[in-house]
């Protein structure tokens, strides 16, 4: 995967963007068990932004396993982290064999899992519970709050964050579904950002294949999260041809032009020509 020093135009200023591994600007690609051609050229064209790869749901036990091994050391050699989606762990949890699911997902390669409970019911003790025993497996943990199906009350999904941050989860995915239902919920997020460091919250984006939205819609969810919280939000579930098109956003290179931190409005301003 080649770096900012290996692009054309140098000397045309833009901002920099932080080398991997990042805490900070972490974009998640939703792959729905594309071949490794495809894969490649994700990488080729737009890996150095891209930081993680959800394998999705279950696609991790349909995939053969030869197959999956190759995705999952692929993108490992490029910098980028793949994991398996929540809601299988959530199938293992409901068979009561967290540990067996655990032990498979490092003997394919995963280093991470997502630990959710969007589809199932957990009390935060039993959650903290599977947490902790994939961290000890030594699987790095992605957590996810929210459900699918209906909204959680505010404080209950303050709650859960905390708790799943206190149990070991490096970051935490607030589900698609508690932050977009006919619109965008700014009142929800903001409250979110407001009580957890929101460099420990990943937003998933509503997915289009399956979530009954417009490329525009995502386009417009985008822009208001780098408007609002600058271009190092974090943001989740990007389709698979779009992380190029979420970095030039977040750099302020087009197609739009008034995020304050990215170029057109540090070349306007004379910061970059300052620079020269």
């Amino acid at each position: 995967m080649k770096g900012e020093k290996d692009r054309a135009f140098q000397e045309i200023m833009i901002p920099d963007w932080p080398a991997k591994p990042r805490e900070k600007g972490i974009t998640m690609v939703a792959d729905w068990g594309v071949g490794l051609n495809r894969q490649k050229d994700l990488i080729d064209t737009s890996g150095y932004f891209v930081d993680l790869a959800k394998i999705v749901v279950a696609i991790s036990r349909i995939m053969p396993q030869d197959l999956l091994a190759r995705k999952i050391q692929l993108y490992k050699e490029n910098g980028i982290q793949p994991f398996p989606g929540g809601q299988f762990l959530e199938i293992a949890i409901l068979q009561k064999r967290v540990k067996e699911y655990c032990r498979e997902a490092l003997r394919v390669g995963y280093e991470a899992i997502e630990v959710s409970d969007n589809a199932i019911t957990l009390t935060a003790a039993e959650k903290g519970d599977v947490i902790r025993q994939a961290i000890e497996l030594g699987l790095r943990v992605i957590g996810e709050v929210g459900k699918k199906v209906s909204t959680t009350d505010m404080g209950e999904l303050i709650a859960d964050i905390k708790n799943t941050l206190r149990a070991g989860s490096w970051k935490i995915f607030v589900e698609a579904k508690e932050i977009f239902g006919e619109e965008l919920n700014e009142d929800l997020i903001k409250q979110l950002a407001d009580a957890v460091d929101i460099s420990k919250l990943i937003f998933e984006i509503p997915l289009v294949s399956v979530q009954e939205v417009h490329h525009f819609q995502c386009y417009k969810m985008w822009t208001w999260l780098l408007e609002t919280f600058g271009p190092e939000v974090n943001i989740a579930n990007v389709e698979y041809d779009d992380p190029m098109k979420l970095a030039t956003l977040r750099l302020g290179i087009g197609p739009d032009t008034t995020l304050e931190q990215g170029a057109f409005c540090r070349s306007l301003s004379g910061e970059f020509m300052k620079a020269v």
